[in-house]
């Protein structure tokens, strides 16, 4: 039995570690997903003025496109 609590005692020591690492790493994570956001905001903005450019030369050349007709 002591054998058995030993080897019980170092499994659970060595899940705490486990544990202590993987907050860690979230942790980690968490900053450089915060980081990526931020890099991403202007990005998205300028995809989003794009496609409303691009709506607007679609409309532009589709009332030029009648007006041809």
């Amino acid at each position: 039995e002591r054998t058995l609590i030993t080897s019980l005692v170092l499994e659970i020591s060595d899940l705490n570690g486990q544990k202590r690492k993987l907050e860690e790493t979230q942790t980690w994570l968490a900053g450089k997903q915060k980081d990526l956001e931020i890099i991403l905001a202007p990005i998205r903005d300028l995809v989003n003025r794009a496609k409303s450019y691009q709506s607007q030369l679609s409309q532009t050349v589709g009332s030029l496109s009648s007006r041809q007709h």
